[in-house]
């Protein structure tokens, strides 16, 4: 691995945006920012703020070495919006079509070849739609090349016919704004429902499919954006398919961990950012939280290619039905039958029907997971789940609940070459081996931060969606899928406080969160959020960010360039491209 600070230095002699900035208090014995401190604004409560977005308007910086607090102004900044909401302003493109979209730094329409959305006069979503007001998961990534930094954002859609959008923006200001629409169907129609994803370590978008199941397609895909702007991508069959719903890729760019039909399944591979060949685990939860892993499947150089060429199989392809009682590791249908994976089917059937060998080999289920965030920094993963039925006792909480993760060691009894059995050392204690170190061992819930009972109380969160961690911070993100005024709410891991951010209009909900520090390396950090709207009569989706947040304490040596985030990417002609170089090519 590169020096961080050689890397960082690099970037910022390729950086050519020299923004104004106000002046910033900060000495060299501050040290880093240990916790972002916010005075949360009211939930809406007049007509005037239920249609609009709002946030605060300042943060307060707890330095770690020197323990100041001083406060900083923040906005947020409206980015891309989709549709116009109430007729007005359209373009008419004949017969009962319009387009519109502007964006929030010049109110001007934009042409249909940049972003925008295709709707019918009376309001309803209409295809062929070119950007929904559906707007899922958006990564932002910075590629470094001959002419210094671009930005780029990768953008999930869940129109009728859904893609993934690439957009190239301008940073002359130290804020993004819209440049360049390079690409709309970056996923070729091949995804139904475009909603869920998440960034990985390495600097990559994995988008998938929020309503496949496992007998429909459900492989996440894996997206590249080049120096260009062009984009590759390819289906990771070998992770498993289903329903995924949420996903965390780990800092040894080894290790992801996702929720595929309710069950929590970990991928690990021995090749770095590899995806495509990965063995597969599911987990078992007790009833103290604590966590055990069941092998579902092993690592194999030709499994990405064995599971796409067998992803026409049917489950009568793959299981059988076999006498009850039903035996350990069988499944049994929802008609009371017993089932098991024929014999020579059982890896194809790990990857094509995940969530049945999952059930059947004992694993978990945890009802309606639908967002992850990772700190690294702490050791924790953290996940917004609907309801805790089936999971835990405490199932009164109607509103959802956060539950953190701990993370650990995930080991298995070594195997004795010789004899075929489990090594043990001389004084006959099983020898361990480790599969990965960043696997999750227990689980809680954080009590605080969602209300008991049937009523959603509104002083804390009401049905957690996308969350993001700010790293190093001790900062959680949070979302609502509540679309009675969605908020995003920041909580600080540290003092247990939770603050209100930002609120969306009635009828968003907040897609995505993905919290980027020192972005392109000039000590700016930002919250990026993404909406969806559920009415284009009365909300717009859009992405957006809070901040900057600028943080002189990182503007040199910071440890979030290449090790832990996986960004920037340098381009194929640069001297660092090997060190942000991927595993396979698509």
């Amino acid at each position: 691995m590169q020096n961080t600070a050689v890397v960082v230095l690099a970037l910022s002699a390729l950086l050519t945006v020299q923004a104004a900035s106000k002046a910033v208090d900060w000495k060299d014995t501050d040290g880093a920012v240990q916790q972002l401190q916010f005075t949360g604004i009211a939930g809406a409560a007049t007509d005037e703020e239920k249609t609009a977005w709002r946030a605060v308007d300042k943060v307060t910086y707890k330095y770690a070495t020197s323990g100041r607090d001083v406060t900083y102004d923040i906005e947020y900044n409206k980015v891309l919006m989709t549709s116009c909401g109430a007729k007005g302003d359209e373009t008419k493109l004949g017969g009962s079509m319009y387009a519109c979209n502007k964006t929030a730094f010049s109110d001007t329409a934009l042409p249909m070849s940049v972003f925008g959305v295709e709707r019918g006069i009376d309001d309803a979503p209409t295809v062929p739609m070119v950007v929904s007001d559906h707007v899922g998961f958006t990564s932002y990534i910075p590629i470094i090349g001959s002419k210094g930094v671009k930005l780029f954002s990768i953008v999930s859609n869940a129109a009728v016919s859904a893609f993934v959008d690439v957009i190239e923006y301008d940073y002359k200001t130290g804020k993004p704004s819209p440049k360049t629409r390079h690409s709309s169907t970056a996923g070729k129609g091949k995804l139904g429902s475009a909603m869920g994803g998440t960034m990985t370590t390495w600097g990559t978008h994995l988008g998938f499919e929020a309503t496949a199941t496992d007998f429909s397609e459900g492989f996440p895909y894996e997206y590249r954006v080049k120096y260009d702007g062009s984009v590759e991508f390819a289906q990771r069959e070998a992770m498993g398919r289903g329903r995924w719903s949420a996903m965390v890729c780990m800092v040894d760019k080894r290790t992801c961990m996702g929720f595929v039909n309710d069950y929590l399944v970990m991928s690990y591979t021995d090749s770095s950012k590899d995806l495509s060949n990965v063995a597969l685990y599911a987990a078992k939860v007790s009833t103290e939280g604590m966590i055990s892993w069941t092998k579902l499947t092993g690592a194999s150089a030709t499994a990405q290619a064995t599971a796409r060429s067998m992803s026409g199989k049917t489950t009568d392809d793959l299981w059988e039905e076999t006498t009850a009682p039903c035996a350990e590791g069988t499944y049994t249908t929802s008609d009371g039958k017993c089932m098991q994976i024929k014999k020579g089917m059982e890896d194809t059937a790990a990857r094509l029907t995940t969530s049945w060998v999952a059930k059947a080999k004992g694993a978990t289920k945890i009802n309606n997971v639908v967002g992850m965030a990772y700190s690294f920094e702490a050791g924790k993963v953290y996940a917004s789940v609907s309801n805790l039925v089936n999971f835990a006792s405490e199932t009164d909480r109607a509103c959802g609940a956060i539950l953190e993760f701990k993370v650990g060691k995930y080991e298995v009894p070594s195997i004795d070459k010789e004899t075929g059995e489990e090594a043990v050392d001389k004084d006959g204690t099983p020898v361990m081996k480790t599969v990965t170190a960043h696997a999750v061992t227990a689980a809680t819930i954080v009590s605080a931060l969602t209300s008991v009972g049937e009523e959603c109380s509104p002083n804390t969160v009401r049905k957690a969606t996308v969350m993001s961690f700010a790293q190093y911070h001790n900062t959680l993100f949070i979302g609502e899928a509540h679309t009675a005024n969605a908020a995003v709410w920041a909580y600080n891991t540290k003092t247990s406080s939770l603050a209100r951010v930002m609120t969306y209009p009635t009828g968003s909900m907040v897609s995505s969160l993905g919290w980027y520090q020192n972005l392109v390396g000039d000590a700016r950090s930002f919250l990026f959020a993404s909406s969806s709207s559920s009415s284009i009569a009365t909300a717009r989706g859009q992405t957006g960010f809070l901040g900057p947040f600028f943080m002189p304490g990182y503007s040199s040596g910071s440890s979030d360039i290449l090790p832990n985030t996986g960004l920037p990417i340098w381009d194929a002609t640069q001297a660092n491209a090997k060190v942000s170089k991927y595993a396979d090519n698509l």
